[in-house]
């Protein structure tokens, strides 16, 4: 279904006596290429979480066309199915068949990806993540760099523009921006990303996180191979005491 979704045979528009468009086939071959380059190379979770809506964008073409395809066989041999009433037949039955396919195939195509370990920065995306999960049950905020972090833990990430660099003045703004732009009213998770070796790691203003490991006790940490994770929970009424304080003269 899949590859006959990428081909797409039977739902472009009558051409003689061929309905299939070959451009489409030919936009969706170069477009979905890059991430079959991706996933057979084990590239980051990232990358193949994102290709998923592809795959079934492609499953459900190919069920379609086929049902089309069953569709005008059938309206040749039945006249009854013509006009207004081949049009209905094909939008219900395709909406079904559309729903069908995505209730069949989601199952299956979430558990294949427990037979392949992810990679090391996969692992550790899913650690934080249940570390934010367990701590962290309401719903909100979270100060992270990380898009999968945000995929993981169905959190807002926040604040929504970088934090100024520099001295107290700028810290403290940055800690108004938290409590400004995070959502929710409990603690705030922050996720500190330091490179241990092989990487620069996530670029974050290192007066911010001297703040963050001096006011605030971590509550869980990932090493990795290349990075450390480590989640603290930002206390709203810390961040604003903190604020003023940098900001007093």
């Amino acid at each position: 279904l899949f590859w006959i979704g990428v081909v797409g045979w039977g739902l472009g528009k009558r051409k003689g006596s061929s309905r299939w468009d070959w451009r489409t086939s030919v936009f969706l071959l170069a477009f979905l290429s890059p991430l079959i380059l991706l996933e057979a190379s084990r590239a980051p979770d990232r990358y193949a979480l994102y290709s998923r809506p592809f795959f079934f964008l492609c499953v459900s073409r190919g069920a379609l066309s086929v049902f089309y395809l069953l569709e005008e066989l059938l309206s040749r041999k039945i006249p009854t199915l013509s006009g207004r009433r081949r049009v209905a037949l094909r939008g219900v039955s395709g909406g079904f068949m559309v729903l069908l396919v995505i209730g069949t195939f989601r199952a299956p195509f979430w558990e294949r990806w427990a037979l392949y370990p992810p990679t090391d920065e996969g692992i550790g995306d899913r650690a934080v993540a249940a570390m934010v999960s367990e701590n962290f049950p309401r719903k909100g905020g979270m100060v992270t760099t990380s898009q999968a972090l945000e995929f993981f833990t169905e959190r807002t990430r926040c604040p929504s523009h970088f934090c100024p660099r520099g001295g107290d003045e700028a810290v403290a703004q940055c800690f108004e921006q938290y409590l400004q732009e995070c959502p929710g009213g409990g603690p705030i998770p922050f996720v500190l990303s330091e490179a241990t070796k092989g990487g620069l790691g996530d670029q974050r203003n290192a007066a911010v996180d001297q703040s963050i490991q001096s006011n605030f006790t971590a509550i869980g940490r990932h090493k990795g191979e290349g990075i450390r994770l480590t989640l603290y929970s930002l206390d709203r009424k810390t961040l604003r005491r903190l604020s003023e304080t940098l900001r007093s003269p």
